[in-house]
């Protein structure tokens, strides 16, 4: 077997090679390309969830560098407002909180502080947001962020707070009380 001096068979030779990989190289080149771009895809969601996550823990740095702010203030006798709000509304359960006495008090509080109520509800559509996935990273940082904000204000703090929130948010919030239900008062329907 020689190799053909013919023009025409070498042509013959040309067509049918090319009718055979040419399929076979779009096809792999097809494959490629969707492989593309599902990477791409996955990227896009990672960097959409990692900007999500970056500006909630900026915005709840934010969110507590303030509430420390306020809290730090004096108060009455020589109090700070965290040393009163930890004595007057940490240790309290969902009777005492629906008691007329008790809301009077912290309505009259919130209307004189308004702003700690401000701070306190401004955290927690963050709170929500990393609640709603329950998929790294929202979730690992949903717990890091409870975490933060306990840390920088204090357990003790954080469920008066959150008394404080239950009181003046009961008629319209069917939400959670993040720090209210780890204190054994999980009271989210009325």
């Amino acid at each position: 077997m020689s190799l053909s001096t013919e023009h025409s068979q070498w042509a013959e030779f040309g067509s049918i090679f090319s009718g055979i990989y040419s399929p076979l190289i779009a096809l792999v080149a097809l494959l490629i390309l969707a492989i593309q771009l599902l990477i791409q895809r996955s990227m896009s969601k990672h960097q959409h969830d990692q900007a999500f996550v970056d500006s909630a823990r900026k915005d709840i740095n934010f969110y507590i560098s303030k509430l420390e702010n306020c809290l730090e203030k004096e108060y009455e006798d020589g109090k700070s407002l965290k040393d009163y709000i930890d004595t007057h509304f940490r240790f309290l359960d969902v009777e005492a909180l629906s008691s007329k006495g008790v809301i009077a008090h912290i309505q009259s509080f919130n209307k004189e502080h308004q702003y700690i109520f401000d701070l306190w509800l401004a955290l927690y559509p963050i709170l929500k947001g990393l609640e709603a996935s329950k998929s790294y990273p929202y979730e690992h940082n949903f717990h890091a962020a409870k975490l933060r904000i306990s840390s920088c204000l204090s357990f003790g703090t954080c469920v008066a707070i959150d008394n404080i929130y239950y009181v003046i948010s009961r008629n319209y919030n069917n939400g959670k009380y993040y720090y209210m239900e780890i204190n054994g008062v999980d009271d989210n329907k009325d």
